[in-house]
């Protein structure tokens, strides 16, 4: 997943289906596509992959690019991360991770909301966002029916 500039890529790494997964930090080089692991600007260290729940499989920006959210399959939650402007390194939010239904499989995001197509649940959850912290609230009814295993959003 690409920020909106173009200048960080995120990649969710599973550890398979009972172990917590990680998102790997980029920056991107616009003019010529090659990625570096973010390092931290203090110890210029390459920082590690931030942790995610468990089978970490869809991964959406908002369009301001604050907020990173994951959608964890296996321990069906969504993970929230906030995203350092300068450096492009992750740092979890407060309460994150924030429940969803069963086997959430895709997630999208609008300037102050997000959306989870639950698979095993055959639902879309909906939140809003706060845009200084990132802190989930369920929308009311949420929940929504969506049909049998959606997959995408």
């Amino acid at each position: 997943m690409l920020d909106p500039q173009g200048r960080f890529a995120y990649v969710a790494e599973s550890a398979g289906p009972s172990l917590p997964g990680g998102i790997a930090q980029f920056t991107v080089n616009r003019s010529s596509g090659v990625l570096a692991l973010v390092t931290d600007p203090s110890s210029l260290a390459t920082v590690p992959p931030a942790p995610a729940g468990i089978n970490p499989v869809a991964l959406a920006i908002d369009p301001g690019g604050k907020f990173l959210f994951v959608a964890n399959q296996g321990s069906n939650t969504l993970s929230v991360f906030s995203i350092d402007r300068t450096s492009g390194e992750l740092t979890q939010v407060a309460g994150s991770p924030f429940s969803t239904a069963a086997a959430p499989s895709g997630v999208a995001a609008t300037a102050n909301a997000v959306f989870v197509a639950n698979s095993g649940a055959g639902t879309v959850s909906a939140y809003t966002f706060d845009s200084t912290t990132g802190a989930l609230t369920a929308v009311n009814g949420s929940p929504f029916a969506a049909g049998a295993s959606p997959q995408a959003m």
